[in-house]
């Protein structure tokens, strides 16, 4: 399955694809992420993306939707997000892009999802956001 979303370590949630996602695994990934924020407690999502690849623009338009629309919840409950990124290229770019475009909640570029969780775990104790 390309998408497996993970609450065992609430409030640190793990999201992970593998492979090319399919608009019906974004779909369940908005869902999950709705269910998160309906609990209405804070918590960090880590998420990996084992494959590397990049998404397809329908499943980037869908994420992006989902944010706008539940922007004032993410804001409330969301403290952060952790993409974990293999390619120190890649987590460059990203974090420019984040300085660039600010979302609502702190986001931060990990080579590792050990790397992820541990920021997840400053973010919740507050000593950065």
């Amino acid at each position: 399955m390309p998408f497996v979303g993970n609450d065992s370590q609430w409030p640190v949630v793990v999201d992970e694809f593998s492979g090319i996602p399919t608009l019906e695994d974004v779909e369940l990934y908005n869902v999950r992420r709705l269910e998160r924020l309906a609990r209405g407690e804070p918590h960090v999502q880590v998420v990996h993306s084992r494959s590397g690849v990049r998404m397809p623009d329908g499943c980037r338009e869908l994420i992006a939707d989902f944010d706008v629309t539940h922007r004032e919840e993410q804001r409330r409950f969301v403290a952060g997000v952790a993409l974990v990124v293999s390619s120190p290229v890649l987590r460059f770019m990203l974090a420019l892009l984040y300085r660039l475009k600010p979302a609502v909640y702190p986001r931060k570029p990990c080579a590792t999802i050990d790397e992820a969780r541990r920021w997840a775990c400053t973010v919740l104790t507050g000593t950065t956001r």
